[in-house]
């Protein structure tokens, strides 16, 4: 994908690869203006995770 993992290879907002569902899928995540990051909270929602 180009949008997967750490950063991305996209050359523009509109470029997905092969796997178009999945690269769009992480574009949203990438693109969200929110971010929590590990074991802090944000109003009612709390990442127990280790990652944003």
């Amino acid at each position: 994908t180009l949008w997967c993992g750490g950063g991305n290879a996209a050359k523009s907002d509109d470029d997905v690869g092969l796997f178009s569902l999945t690269d769009s899928c992480c574009r949203a995540h990438d693109n969200c203006p929110y971010n929590i990051a590990a074991g802090h909270h944000l109003e009612q929602l709390k990442n127990n995770g280790i990652f944003t």
